[in-house]
């Protein structure tokens, strides 16, 4: 944080454009200001511009469908994206420790295999982030993963659950063989059926898009409302009314954006969630439980 910054924390924030909707719809902004100054030259050459026709029908239909509604919704799925990594984060730590703690063995190449798996973890989540972004899983997992894992994840559809069956063929193979009791293969088992169904709402948020009909309509609804404005108000506003469409324009069409950015939190926007931090993270807390696993 700058010098700036701490000083001035609320003007920082209004100075932070990078994360802002502004470099998103500057320029639709601009537009709707270069047309009110049209309206305004051509009110000034005595053209019948100035009409009285949006001022009750479109607000309340803009503000309710979009203030309310748009918003609602949107941030209705950004909370639930977050809710379901915070289970993600939650369930991964957790599995990690029991799995660390609670599986012992003697036997240097079961260690190696548990090591293998605590290791695994991390990778767990990195594959659910690169899932939801349709991307390869990350060179340091595959590093984890090794050749022979690498290539039967490319074989299939869903990596992530190909790799929560992995765990649950450790599982199980553990409890068949007597090394952890029924209660604990049962915790360990529901650790991963809640990471099945973390992973599940975070695929419905990215698999159910608002709907395209809505989203075309209430941009109708906008571009009717901004263009209306210098042909409502500018008889009584004058050069005025440049201003004030700008400022309007500004208010609306930036709700709107916030909540196209913000309906699919699983991307690369400034104000989407940080996934890539999260399974830093998680690479960081497994890499410190693997020294206590070594001294233990």
């Amino acid at each position: 944080m700058s010098k700036f910054d701490q000083k001035f924390p609320w003007l920082g924030i209004i100075f932070h454009l990078q994360e802002s909707v502004v470099p998103v719809i500057w320029h639709r902004v601009l537009g709707i200001m270069v047309f009110a100054i049209i309206i305004t030259l051509a009110y000034h050459q005595d053209l019948p511009v100035s009409y009285n026709f949006t001022y009750n029908l479109i607000p309340s239909i803009v503000l309710g469908l979009l203030l309310v509604f748009r918003t609602n919704t949107a941030y209705a799925r950004f909370w639930e994206g977050c809710r379901a990594w915070g289970t993600l984060k939650i369930s991964s730590r957790i599995l990690a420790r029991n799995i660390s703690t609670m599986i012992l063995v003697d036997d240097p190449e079961l260690q190696r295999e548990k090591i293998y798996f605590i290791k695994l973890v991390p990778v767990l989540m990195s594959s659910v982030k690169a899932h939801l972004r349709n991307e390869s899983i990350e060179q340091r997992g595959q590093l984890v993963l090794g050749l022979e894992h690498v290539e039967e994840l490319a074989t299939v559809q869903h990596r992530p659950l190909r790799i929560i069956n992995w765990f649950s063929s450790y599982f199980y193979r553990n409890y068949r063989e007597g090394i952890i009791s029924d209660k604990l293969f049962t915790e360990l088992s529901g650790l991963l059926d809640a990471i099945v169904g973390a992973l599940s709402s975070c695929e419905r948020i990215l698999n159910t898009p608002m709907p395209k009909a809505y989203s075309i309509h209430l941009k109708h609804l906008l571009l009717i409302y901004c263009a209306g404005l210098p042909i409502q108000f500018v008889a009584q506003l004058d050069w005025w009314v440049v201003l004030v469409t700008g400022v309007t324009s500004f208010a609306l069409l930036g709700i709107e954006a916030i909540g196209l950015e913000i309906e699919d939190p699983f991307g690369y926007d400034p104000n989407d969630l940080p996934l890539d931090l999260y399974c830093q993270k998680i690479y960081g807390e497994v890499d410190e439980l693997l020294q206590y696993e070594t001294n233990f």
